[in-house]
C-alpha cells in the first residue's frame, strides 16, 4: 500500500488505485490490467533540476505557496507591504451612517481609496477626516509619519491648495509637482519627505479613484517589487463615436467585452467626475491622447484594465 505522492518501493513500477482492487483476507485482487508506469509520476515531471520555479517580482498566492512548500521552502524573501495612510479632508465631509445636513457630503473617498490600496497589496490604514483647520490636518499627518505612503483626498484644488500646501511644507514635504494635464484628475499633488511619498488626490470621487490607479498604484507596485508596474494595457475596438475637447490626456471609464473574436469596448455614458456608479460599471479606462478631438466607431483604442 502506498500513499499519493510517496516514492515507489524498490521493485515496483506501477500503482493501482484502491477503488480498482478488492481485499480478500491477506490477498488483494486487482480488477484491471496494469501496465508499467501506470499512476506513476516520473522524476522531474513537475520541476526539473535547476529549473527556475518563481521569478523575482511574482506575487505569491495559494498555488505558489503550495509549490514552495512541496519543494521544502518554509521561508522565502519577500518585499514588505508598503504602509499607506489615507486622510480625507474637508469640513463638509461626514462619515457613513450619520445624517446629512445641508451642504454636507458623505465620505466615500476614504473607503474607496482604502479598498484600492488593500487590493493593490498595501498595508493600508484609514486615518480619518482632516477638517479645514491647520491643527486638524497636522494632527493626522503626524500620525502618518512612519508610513511609506500618505494619500490625501481633497484639498488640492486651486481654492483649497494653500492650506494643504502650508501644512505639508511645515512638515518638510518637498513638492515634486502640483497639477497634471489629465482628465479626470487635473488637481493632483505629489511630494516627498525623505523616502516617504505624499499624494494629494482630487476630492471628486471618480477623480480620486482614477488618479489612485494612475499615480499611487504604480508606486505600490514598485515598492512591492512587482514585474507589472501600474495597470495592464491592451487594445480594443471602439463600439461608438466619441468626441473630446483636446488639450489634456483623458481616461474614459468603459466596459470591455472579451467574449467574441474581437475585444470590444463601450464608454460609460456619463463621464462626470462625481458619477461614482461609472467606476462600479466599468472594468477599463480608454486612453485618449491630448491632441485627439474624435474617435470613431470601429477604431482601435488603447485601454487600461482595472483589474
Amino acid at each position: 500500500k502506498i500513499m499519493t505522492g510517496a516514492p515507489l518501493p524498490p521493485g515496483a513500477d506501477s500503482v493501482v488505485a484502491v477503488e480498482d482492487t478488492e481485499s480478500r483476507g491477506d490477498k488483494v485482487l486487482i480488477k484491471e490490467r496494469v501496465s508499467p508506469g501506470k499512476n506513476v509520476g516520473e522524476v522531474g515531471e513537475d520541476i526539473q533540476k535547476n529549473e527556475l520555479v518563481l521569478e523575482k517580482g511574482e506575487i505569491i498566492n495559494s498555488s505558489e505557496l503550495g509549490l514552495l512548500a512541496s519543494l521544502g521552502y518554509d521561508q522565502v524573501k519577500v518585499n514588505k507591504k508598503p504602509k499607506l495612510g489615507i486622510i480625507a479632508t474637508g469640513d463638509e465631509i461626514v462619515e457613513p451612517g450619520r445624517k446629512l445636513k445641508p451642504g454636507q457630503i458623505r465620505n466615500s473617498n476614504g473607503y474607496s481609496l482604502y479598498g484600492l490600496a488593500v487590493k493593490a497589496g498595501a498595508d493600508a490604514t484609514y486615518l480619518g477626516i482632516a477638517r479645514d483647520k491647520k491643527s486638524s490636518l497636522k494632527k493626522l499627518l503626524n500620525k502618518a509619519r512612519g508610513f511609506d505612503i500618505i494619500v490625501l483626498s481633497g484639498g488640492v484644488s486651486v481654492g483649497d491648495y494653500d492650506l494643504v500646501k502650508e501644512q505639508l511644507k511645515s512638515l518638510r514635504v518637498k513638492t515634486v509637482f502640483w497639477q497634471a494635464k489629465i482628465k479626470p484628475g487635473k488637481p493632483i499633488f505629489f511630494g516627498v519627505k525623505g523616502k516617504q511619498l505624499v499624494f494629494g488626490l482630487p476630492g471628486n470621487p471618480v477623480s480620486a479613484m482614477v488618479t489612485f490607479y494612475l499615480f499611487v498604484r504604480p508606486a505600490i507596485d514598485k515598492m512591492l517589487g512587482k514585474k507589472q508596474i501600474g495597470l495592464k494595457s491592451g487594445k480594443a475596438i471602439l463600439m461608438e463615436d466619441i468626441s473630446f475637447k483636446p488639450g489634456r490626456r483623458q481616461f474614459l471609464r468603459a466596459t470591455v467585452d472579451q467574449s467574441g473574436m474581437v475585444i470590444q469596448v463601450v464608454p460609460f455614458p456619463n463621464q462626470k467626475s462625481g458619477v461614482l456608479k461609472s467606476m462600479v460599471k466599468s472594468n477599463v479606462l480608454i486612453v485618449v491622447p491630448p491632441e485627439i478631438e474624435m474617435m470613431e466607431k470601429g477604431e482601435e483604442v488603447e485601454i487600461l484594465y482595472l483589474d
